[in-house]
């Protein structure tokens, strides 16, 4: 009987494959099956894993975490399933040296480019769906995501302090923040606007500039934050 190749894998994920064709064509990089002459690769399996990454991701928010908005499922997409976040946890379960890569992927360092790490983590839990379903895909993603997503507090806001804000004041204050530029300044090619944030029916203003006005908006926001004990207290 041969033995199954993928088993170091299989344990990794806390998931045996009934088909384990569907997990050798997750590792099935496109020069692969262009120098084998092969009919599939692992592209369809990426776009089914990022899917299903998608869904669970939405319904993991939704049931563990239901005083946060909308738009906390885009920054916790952005933080838990990057394309670096991907490949790095790809990288902590070694599949990079599981990829079946053409002679000159292989050659120019395939097995460790963070975008093919990235796309072999996405259609590894593809495979998983497509072999076992919901039923089967669940467990494997709590095991590989939940822990890190169970430590992520406010500051899956500190990239975005114009969606924190939102949040801020649509929670504490039933509005939404208002953005004004009230200045530029400079010569045409190296402008410099100045943003000012403000919360409707309240005293709290701040200012921010930057070199573009979105840039000058953010800085603002991020500023008047500094001075709501609301983010303080959902910082901590």
């Amino acid at each position: 009987m041969e033995k199954n190749k993928y088993s170091k894998v299989e344990k990794k994920l806390g998931y045996k494959f009934a088909d384990i064709k569907n997990l050798e064509e997750a590792f099935t990089h496109r020069s692969y099956r262009f120098e084998m002459k092969l009919d599939y690769d692992n592209q369809r399996l990426e776009f089914l894993g990022d899917a299903v990454l998608g869904f669970l991701l939405a319904d993991f928010v939704y049931h563990k975490q239901e005083d946060q908005p909308e738009g906390v499922l885009t920054v916790l997409r952005s933080n838990v399933a990057s394309g670096a976040a991907l490949a790095e946890l790809a990288a902590e379960l070694e599949l990079g040296e599981f990829l079946a890569l053409g002679k000159g992927e292989k050659q120019s360092g395939g097995e460790t480019r963070e975008s093919n790490l990235a796309d072999v983590m996405e259609a590894v839990l593809g495979a998983v769906y497509v072999d076992g379903g919901l039923e089967a895909i669940r467990p494997v993603f709590n095991k590989l995501f939940k822990k890190g997503l169970k430590k992520l507090k406010a500051d899956i806001w500190q990239e975005n302090p114009k969606g924190f804000l939102q949040h801020i004041t649509q929670k504490y204050y039933d509005v939404a923040p208002i953005y004004e530029i009230i200045s530029k300044d400079g010569p045409m090619h190296q402008l410099v606007f100045t943003a000012e944030a403000s919360i409707p029916n309240t005293n709290y203003k701040a200012q921010g500039q930057g070199t573009t006005k979105q840039m000058a908006q953010v800085n603002a926001a991020a500023e008047l934050l500094k001075q709501l004990p609301e983010a303080k207290n959902e910082q901590n």
